[in-house]
């Protein structure tokens, strides 16, 4: 019992981590696609 909780445990992390990693690669793909929208729109 006290392995499969360990299981989980561990699950939810990795899980939590990778969730952090794919929302700030999204924040920051979107940045830079507003920083080139803006620099287009200043030519």
């Amino acid at each position: 019992m006290t392995l499969d909780l360990g299981i989980a445990l561990a699950a939810i992390l990795i899980l939590l981590v990778l969730s952090a990693f794919f929302s700030g690669s999204e924040t920051g793909l979107t940045a830079v696609s507003r920083a080139r929208l803006n620099e287009l729109e200043r030519r």
